[in-house]
């Protein structure tokens, strides 16, 4: 105690190289001396509040000393000092405000935190922010999401937590892992099994002290972040003690107090705590005062407060045990039977009077308690026909400013939590032998007795369920094939007949008229919190929700075909039945048809085909995106060929001219990339024409609007090469039946393709579409006079093409007689008009003028035949 008395009231000169850590020795020296039941003097706690007063930085946050960039460790040392001060002057030094943002601004889109600006991301970052968060009353949904996802990757094969995914398991970082997840009431998302055998492994037998990680020597401040691990995961296991308020103020103190309040040791056997007591009793205290890491080591403030924990938290399980009691008796206790610092008053139940910071606790109900929770699940109705579905009409009148919806969210978790709680302890007493059968096999059955129990519980009350929904779909993260092909049946059952509404969206909190939820409830105190509880949940289902969707598109990306598939017809299902998101379902299902494996884009066509007969009225939104996929530059020709054939099938109406429009402007964008880009695929050219087929005739009511489409295929015949130029007529001979101007067209483009000469590769193309134009063409008139030119081509072209146009001819002469004309016919009302056309008062007359300037007399034909035959005879 006098060492850390010295410590606290000046640092030697040889602390200079600590500089960056005096906010850290501040904390160091508090936590002992409380744990120790000494009180520093009130004018060293005025001292101490100046001191880290000075070091918060302007920005929010605090540094290692002052005028020292902003970093989260020093932050999280400083206001717990001060919290453990329980003084309402170290309270109020907090800029709440500015920590918020520095907490926020911390905080990255993949869940973690960094440490400070620019810095490096780890899970110390995450428990320090988190932890601060949740003591200061500024925990918000962002500094929540992501968070326990991205500790979940942290998790090794062995067991125990790196600092980041993929790194080796360390003690501080499992207790850094275990403790955020405790806040974050999110522990059940971790492998609690292979958690305990590694933190097992970690007490070596011969020392009875604590190895930080795999094949390393026993290091006393481990008594601290190894032990510390057991108490966090049984008072989650046995959910019978108030985890959170003892984090609240410091999840060093929590150990040793969450003993106390525990009262059993379902963790005895798996660390000897009287080998730790020994331990660090017979080798880390130093004659002098003060703790040290092993017995040739020194003294530090870093050892000290760690060891005397871990002291604390070893003697707190042997008390337990009356036969053993402390090691060395009474004399060597420490942390039991000292005054626990905490914000609260001495009366219990009853809040600082002054106090900026919350309590997070739940009162303890009597055993013989029978009240029942806020939300009570009728039999036969929907959690979602049960509460006030309001929505935010007027921005000004209804919604709350950030300081105040940050409270009201806390408030409703608070609410939420305490709800789940009564619900379960309800349904051990009034459940009778079922419900304790159910929680038994929750906590200790097999896997799949496991998730029995966990779905027969989310039937009975959803509300109260959703931290079982979380363990499945962890366990679905996790891309186990054996596990996924069990769970993913039962999640897609859960969400569409319990958890999802039928004909609405899932709102956010901040969505709901929170100013008005007074009114809403008739400015009932019971109403009110009961309608916080709904809104809240239905907050959280929508995150979870949205968190179960990416756990589906990873296992749809995986190349196991059956587990692939299997995750597609879910998101397929989830889609048809329900709108929640159905923007980001429908994205992945269109984009799963480039998956590397064949089988699966071809499935993906069908399922999209089976969504536009359940769903008709999404088919323009379903093409909509199919054609977004199309466009993408790093799309595969497989995925083009699937998303062909998919919109080919779709179903037309005569009502769908605008669909069918869509379509084939679709058609005519995909089919010009390919001509232009060289890319030729007779099978998906087939496609296309054989779709724009189908799509053309529930398009002539808007024929104006694929002008556009039309024009641009014209400039590719008039510029392009001749065999691109042909396929394009191809496609072109398809619309040409739409309008009478666009045939004209047509007609006129494939003439001047006559004009010019015709390369050999082209010969086949170029006589297939000739025989269909002129074979279908109804006016006889223009089909002579391609044949007329065929004839012309024929002179002078290569003997291959002349044989082919021959034999075009002939073909075409079968099937239209009315070609060939034998004898000329008069038109005799022409020549009439003819006749009498220099009557008309409208029109002129010309007639041809001699060498003498008069009008020469037209000679009749019967005349010049007379004279040829005359000269003839003669």
């Amino acid at each position: 105690m006098v060492f850390f008395f010295t410590i606290v009231g000046f640092l030697l000169a040889y602390f200079q190289g600590l500089d960056a850590s005096r906010t850290w020795m501040c904390f160091w020296g508090l936590h002992s001396l409380n744990i120790l039941g000494a009180v520093p003097s009130h004018q060293q706690k005025a001292e101490i509040i100046a001191f880290l007063k000075a070091c918060q930085h302007p920005d929010g946050g605090y540094g290692g000393g002052p005028g020292q960039y902003a970093h989260l460790a020093p932050t999280y040392a400083s206001v717990m000092a001060l919290a453990s001060l329980q003084m309402e002057e170290a309270l109020e030094s907090i800029n709440l405000e500015t920590l918020s943002r520095f907490l926020h601004r911390m905080k990255q889109q993949d869940g973690s935190f960094t440490m400070h600006d620019g810095g490096e991301a780890d899970i110390r970052g995450t428990y320090c922010a988190l932890s601060v968060a949740a003591l200061c009353g500024i925990m918000t949904d962002t500094l929540r999401d992501g968070a326990a996802e991205w500790i979940i990757k942290c998790q090794t094969y062995e067991g125990g937590f790196g600092g980041e995914p993929s790194a080796e398991a360390h003690g501080g970082y499992a207790y850094c892992a275990v403790a955020s997840l405790v806040i974050l009431d999110r522990y059940r998302l971790a492998d609690s099994e292979m958690l305990l055998q590694w933190l097992a492994k970690r007490q070596m037998r011969f020392e009875g002290g604590f190895q930080g990680r795999t094949n390393k020597l026993v290091d006393g401040c481990y008594s601290f972040w190894q032990a510390a691990n057991f108490p966090l995961i049984e008072g989650e296991m046995a959910r019978e003690v108030c985890v959170i308020l003892t984090i609240l103020y410091s999840a060093h103190k929590f150990c040793f107090l969450n003993m106390q309040l525990v009262g059993r040791l379902p963790a005895e056997g798996l660390f000897d705590a009287r080998m730790l007591e020994e331990y660090i009793l017979m080798c880390c205290q130093d004659e002098a005062g003060g703790f040290r890491d092993k017995p040739d080591k020194t003294r530090d403030l870093y050892h000290t407060c760690y060891v005397l924990s871990g002291l604390a938290i070893a003697q707190a399980y042997s008390a337990l045990r009356e036969s053993d009691g402390i090691f060395g008796g009474s004399l060597n206790a420490v942390g039991l039977g000292h005054s626990s610092p905490r914000v609260k008053s001495a009366k219990a139940g009853e809040h600082h009077q002054n106090s900026k910071i919350e309590s997070h606790g739940k009162t303890k109900k009597s055993k013989g308690s029978t009240q029942k929770p806020l939300v009570k699940h009728r039999e036969g109705q929907k959690w979602y026909d049960y509460q006030v579905n309001e929505l935010v009409k007027n921005a000004a009148n209804d919604t709350l400013g950030t300081s105040d919806l940050i409270a009201l969210e806390q408030e409703a978790d608070n609410l939420l939590h305490a709800d789940i709680d009564l619900y379960n302890r309800y349904v051990r007493t009034q459940g009778g032998s079922e419900a304790s059968w159910l929680q038994t096999v929750i906590k200790t059955g097999t896997a799949s007795d496991r998730m029995t129990a966990m779905q027969l519980q989310m039937h009975s009350s959803p509300v109260h369920s959703l931290s079982y929904m979380e363990v499945m779909i962890s366990s679905l993260e996790r891309k186990n094939t054996r596990e996924a092909m069990e769970l993913l049946p039962i999640l897609e059952e859960i969400f569409l007949n319990h958890f999802l509404p039928v004909n609405r969206k899932l709102v956010p909190f901040s969505g709901r008229p929170l100013k008005r939820i007074g009114e809403l409830c008739s400015n009932s105190e019971d109403g009110r919190k009961r309608l916080l509880v709904l809104w809240r949940f239905e907050h959280k289902l929508k995150l979870t929700y949205e968190r179960f969707l990416r756990a589906v598109e990873g296992l749809a990306s995986l190349v196991v075909e059956d587990l692939s598939k299997l995750a597609l017809r879910a998101a397929l299902n989830l889609l048809a039945e329900r709108p929640e998101g159905e923007r980001f379902l429908l994205s992945m299902l269109v984009n799963k048809m480039g998956h590397p494996k064949a089988q699966i884009g071809s499935f993906v066509a069908t399922l999209l085909e089976d969504l536009t007969k359940r769903q008709p009225n999404m088919r323009p939104v379903i093409v909509a995106e199919v054609e977004r996929l199309i466009y993408r530059s790093n799309v595969s020709p497989k995925a083009h060929l699937y998303a062909s054939t998919f919109l080919s099938q779709i179903t037309l109406r005569p009502t769908d001219s605008a669909l069918a429009v869509q379509l084939l402007s679709i058609y005519f964008g995909l089919f010009k990339t390919l001509v232009t880009q060289k890319l030729p695929d007779n099978r998906l050219i087939g496609i296309l024409l054989s779709a724009a087929n189908r799509a053309l005739p529930f398009a002539k009511e808007k024929a104006d609007a694929l002008t556009e489409d039309v024009n641009t295929l014209y400039k590719i015949v008039h510029t392009s090469s001749y065999s691109v130029s042909l396929q394009t007529l191809k496609l072109l001979y398809q619309v040409h039946h739409i309008s009478e101007s666009l045939s004209d067209r047509f007609y006129t483009a494939l003439y001047r393709k006559l004009l010019v000469e015709v390369p050999p590769s082209s010969y086949n193309q170029l006589l297939l579409l000739l025989f269909k134009v002129l074979k279908s063409d109804p006016s006889e008139h223009r089909v002579r006079s391609f044949v007329k030119r065929l004839l012309q081509e024929a002179l002078c072209t290569t003997p291959a093409l002349a044989a082919g146009i021959l034999i075009l001819i002939s073909r075409l002469l079968e099937t239209r007689k009315g070609l060939i004309v034998l004898e000329k016919h008069i038109d005799r009302v022409a020549i009439a008009n003819a006749k009498f056309a220099g009557e008309g008062e409208d029109e002129e007359h010309y007639v041809d003028l001699g060498i003498d300037e008069k009008p020469v007399v037209a000679v009749k034909k019967e005349e010049v035949n007379s004279m040829f035959i005359s000269f003839y005879l003669h």
